[in-house]
């Protein structure tokens, strides 16, 4: 099938186009693009791998559990999960609770994002990984991590009593026995 071009002797010389010549320049230049990309992605990729997962030096009884929690100020269920009869409460209860690290990252208000102010010092290494990702947190929002690398990353109120406080159990379990994690 071939294209009625004979608008274009009507077009001024300066205005003409030759499409192929601009196809073949763009698709060269994705092609330096991509290329670039993959480049600096082999060249650089290791260092940011490296830079925060520790996961692997430690092992069973030397572990490192942590439970991040993301809440809001002004979230009724991310209130609910830190009164004594929700989520807060049975951590407090619980009597392996020495056994974890527990932080709780709170921004003032739903509509603004977590900042590098929200989190302890202890967690500058989780803002860098989730900036660098560019990650969006809802609230309520668990995180368990074991020696840096995350092993759950659960939404919602409901998930703190089927999903994330089963597993720290487990975990700590796996934990006190020496098994590794």
């Amino acid at each position: 099938m071939t294209q009625d071009v004979s608008f274009i002797a009507h077009v001024p010389a300066p205005f003409r186009i030759n499409r192929e010549a601009i196809m073949n320049s763009c698709c060269r230049r994705d092609f330096l693009r991509r290329l670039a990309l993959v480049l600096v992605a082999g060249r650089f990729g290791q260092a940011f791998a490296n830079e925060d997962d520790d996961a692997g030096k430690k092992s069973g009884r030397n572990s490192d559990i942590i439970l991040v929690v993301f809440s809001a100020k002004d979230c009724g269920f991310c209130m609910r999960w830190k009164g004594s009869l929700g989520g807060r409460g049975d951590l407090e209860r619980w009597p392996d609770k020495e056994q974890i690290r527990y932080y709780i990252v709170e921004k003032d208000t739903l509509a603004l994002p977590f900042l590098p102010e929200h989190f302890p010092a202890d967690l500058d290494w989780l803002w860098r990984r989730l900036e660098r990702k560019n990650a969006k947190l809802g609230v309520p929002s668990f995180r368990i991590f074991v020696d840096r690398k995350r092993i759950a990353n659960e939404y919602g109120y409901s998930s703190w009593d089927t999903k994330i406080f089963p597993l720290l159990k487990e975990l700590v379990d796996k934990k006190k026995k020496g098994d590794p994690i």
